[in-house]
Formats: C-alpha cells, sequence, structure tokens
C-alpha cells in the first residue's frame, strides 16, 4: 500500500490534519497523537513543538479528522434480507427477519457479519452494537467477522420472556462476558426480547434480579421498546402500563440500559428516561422505511438523555444516517412550529459518535477525539466539490458530506481501510463467496414478501 497513510501502521504518530472535529467542536491547527491504539494527546502545533521538536508529524492540508460513527442499534444477522423489505408494512419481523436469522449457521453468520461489517466501516462507522438471537457458536462466529474486518463490536447475547428462568439467562450472560474477553474490541450486551403475549418461562419479577445482575456486573442490556403501535398497546391493556413505565416499576431502567427506537413515548416515559439514566437508539430510516412515528430526539437532546442513532440494519452509511436523522426531525417536528435548526447540526454529529458511545456503554472507551479514547477515527477529503466553500463543518457533515469522502478509517489506531477497501484482506473474493451464500440461505429460509417488486406495479403491468 503506497498511500499517505502508510504511517497510520506505526504503534505511535502524530497526525495533523486540516481540522479536527473534538468535543467541543471543530478546531484548527491541531496536533493529535496516537499511542498503543489511544489518543495520546490533541494540542496545538505549537504545544506540540515545544514539547517535541523533533518529532515527525503527517501532516494532511487538504483533510479533516472525526471520531468514528457508533451505529447504536443493528441486527447483524439481517444483512442479507435488507432489499427484501423495500415496501414491507410494519412487523416485517414476524415474515422476513425471524425466518432469516432462523437459517443462520456459523459459515452463514460470519459472511452476514463480516458483509455488514465491510458496509458499515466503508460508510464511516467504526463501532457497531448488534442485536441478535445467536446461539453461542454463531456468536462467535460473528466475533471472528469482527476481528477479521477490525471494527468494533458490542455483541449481544439473546435472552427473553421466553427464557426458562432468571438464573439461565444469568448464566448465558456470564458465559457470553467470558467469550468475549477473548477479544479486545468486542464488548458484551445481554439482548432482552420482551414478548408480553407469553410470559412463557419468566415472571415479570425474574426481569429485576436480570436488571440487577446487569447493574452490578456493569453489562449493557438491550431490549426493543415502543416502536410500533401493538407493542405499546398489548403492553396496557396487560399490565395497566405503557412499556417505559412497566420497565421502570421492574428495576430496569438505569445507565446500562439502552432502549432501541423509543418513538411511540409519553411526556412521562420521556421524563423517566431521563429521571433513570437510560439510553436510547433513535433509528430514523427505520422511522421512514417501516415505522408508526419518529422519535421526539430533539427533546430527548434537549433533556441529556443519552441517545445514539442506529441503522437497524437499513443501509450501512454514517453521514445519511446524521441526513436522516436531521430530516425526520424537521418534518416530524420542526416543520409545525417553524423550527429550520433542529438541532443546529452538531446534534447529529454528537448523536452519531459520542452520544452513541454514551448510551450503549462504551463513553470511556469511544466516541470522540479525546486523550485517554481509543484512536478510532475517519480522514475525511475536504476538497470535493459538495464541501465548496465551506463556512459550517459540522452542518456539513450532516447536509452534504457521504461515504465516497472518507480516505483512511481507523480502530484501535488500526488502519483498516483505504479508499473505501478494506487493509489485509480480498473484499472481492469475499463479496463473490458471500453473495452465493446469501442466495442459498434466502431460499432455505422462505422468507414472505407481501410487496410486489416495483417494476411489476408500473402502469399496465
Amino acid at each position: 500500500m503506497n498511500t499517505p497513510f502508510e504511517a497510520l501502521r506505526s504503534p505511535s504518530y502524530a497526525i495533523a490534519p486540516a481540522l479536527v472535529v473534538t468535543p467541543q467542536g471543530p478546531v484548527r491547527d491541531c496536533v493529535v497523537v496516537v499511542a498503543s491504539g489511544k489518543i495520546a494527546s490533541v494540542e496545538t502545533m505549537q504545544s506540540f513543538r515545544e514539547r517535541q521538536p523533533d518529532e515527525p508529524v503527517l501532516e494532511l492540508r487538504h483533510t479533516a479528522m472525526m471520531p468514528g460513527m457508533v451505529d447504536a442499534h443493528t441486527h447483524a444477522g439481517q444483512t442479507f434480507g435488507k432489499a427484501h423489505i423495500c415496501g414491507e408494512p410494519t412487523q416485517i419481523w414476524r415474515r422476513i427477519w425471524v425466518p432469516l436469522e432462523d437459517a443462520l449457521d456459523e459459515r452463514r453468520a460470519y459472511l452476514s457479519a463480516k458483509l455488514m461489517f465491510l458496509e458499515a466501516l466503508r460508510g464511516g462507522f467504526t463501532t457497531l452494537v448488534n442485536f441478535n438471537r445467536n446461539s453461542p457458536e454463531n456468536n462467535e462466529a460473528v466475533h471472528r467477522a469482527a476481528v477479521d474486518s477490525g471494527i468494533r463490536l458490542v455483541s449481544g447475547v439473546a435472552a427473553s420472556t421466553d427464557s426458562p428462568s432468571a438464573a439461565h439467562v444469568i448464566r448465558t450472560a456470564q458465559d457470553h462476558v467470558s467469550a468475549c474477553r477473548a477479544h479486545p474490541r468486542v464488548h458484551p450486551s445481554l439482548c432482552f426480547g420482551f414478548y408480553g403475549e407469553s410470559l412463557a418461562g419468566l415472571e415479570l419479577a425474574a426481569l429485576s434480579e436480570i436488571g440487577k445482575f446487569c447493574v452490578e456486573d456493569k453489562l449493557l442490556f438491550q431490549m426493543h421498546s415502543n416502536e410500533h403501535f401493538p407493542d405499546v398497546h398489548d403492553c396496557i391493556v396487560r399490565f395497566g402500563k405503557r412499556p417505559i413505565e412497566l420497565w421502570n416499576e421492574l428495576g430496569i431502567l438505569h445507565r446500562l440500559t439502552l432502549l432501541h427506537h423509543a418513538t411511540l413515548v409519553s411526556a412521562n416515559e420521556v421524563a423517566l428516561l431521563e429521571d433513570t439514566g437510560a439510553g436510547v437508539s433513535y433509528n430514523p430510516v427505520a422511522s421512514q422505511w417501516k415505522g408508526n412515528a419518529v422519535a421526539p430526539a430533539l427533546e430527548y437532546a434537549r433533556r441529556g438523555i443519552a441517545m445514539g442513532l442506529g441503522t437497524d440494519a437499513t443501509r450501512m452509511d454514517g453521514f445519511r444516517n446524521m441526513d436522516a436523522a436531521e430530516s425526520c426531525q424537521r418534518i416530524a417536528h420542526g416543520m409545525p412550529v417553524l423550527d429550520f435548526s433542529c438541532g443546529a447540526g452538531w446534534t447529529w454529529v454528537e448523536a452519531a459518535t459520542r452520544g452513541g458511545a454514551r448510551a450503549s456503554g462504551l463513553g470511556s472507551i469511544t466516541g470522540a477525539i479525546e486523550p485517554g479514547l481509543a484512536a478510532d477515527y475517519l480522514l475525511l477529503d475536504t476538497r470535493m466539490p459538495e464541501l465548496l466553500p465551506s463556512c459550517d463543518f459540522e452542518w456539513e457533515l450532516v447536509r452534504f458530506y457521504q461515504r465516497d469522502q472518507i480516505r483512511a478509517v481507523v480502530v484501535g489506531g488500526n488502519l483498516v481501510m483505504v479508499n473505501g477497501r478494506p487493509v489485509g484482506w480480498d473484499m472481492d473474493a469475499f463479496m463473490e463467496e458471500t453473495g452465493v451464500a446469501a442466495q442459498e440461505m434466502l431460499e432455505e429460509a422462505r422468507i414472505t414478501r407481501v410487496h410486489a417488486v416495483s417494476s411489476t406495479l408500473r402502469p399496465g403491468k
């Protein structure tokens, strides 16, 4: 590889982009020092030269550095089915996702995950929060895919109200934590599915025990919540409370709880999120494609609720996700009150990076260009015609940047992608193998689509 980024293969280096996105906003005349996979310092060039007058610095005049984005909610077992959900009505999980995930084996789990990780890295994501129903064997395959691709992964172990007991869930979670320790960039979590109509194995009280375990063991607790009308309606009818009110009563809302979607929420539920410190993933493209509502993300941000942006396995493009996040808020909540700012740009950059890390329990590990955090970052080309002239970089990230402006992706100090292609493995051979496996899996899964192929719906067809 003969690129200006060859120096990023070193265990330690100093880099001086034209602009760096810090927790305080974009800054210029800045040197970022990386050592042992972490950000060692962020300082002015003058300060750096006073300390290290002879240290070489990689100067990149037309390049911006920003934190790698965090996908706060996705499903790595659903990669092969994304093209089949276009035009499909809500509740596609019954007809498409469950049959597809049931057809996973170790090889398919590896290929499905690695394909998603490849697309994610190309789209500016350096961390993914995976929600799955995997067996331990399939989870290990997903871990190998994360290691081989270089991405940072929050890996989930499956549990639900169909699990036999709280003790069983806790043992399974402990085994998962041990399995994740083998991989430095794989972080454990518990993925819980609440099926209120069954409660086949668990009593409601068992959820309190599981929630207490997650707090004591500092384990992220993931759950879908308040996403669709049936979820909220059935919870009210069966338990006399809205979902987030029920979670609070059971004691499972805390700073390591991550609720996915949280679109159909009452004012009281929003207040409970604020009071307990629970986080949410805002999934704007999922709302566009199959949702019943758009999350009140501006209100979440105003209240300081930990909020990340998720893709929900729709498309793995971090810049389009930020654009969708702002656009959905503008249409759903901004237009009726003449709010033309809707987050002022920076809100969505924050949610895509540091907010996602905070919501997923990784705030002390990644999400910002800040000393002590992992060197998870993107290098962006600032010379593209879409970006000239430049006057407000964070708004430009939200509205004008796109994946083809990413020149390099670094995770944990490791250079994993240059100009959209992975470092150290053959993307073309992988895609050829994966395309065949995906078709075989889709045929075996027997998914059910109710929307016809687009071209057959043209007039006269």
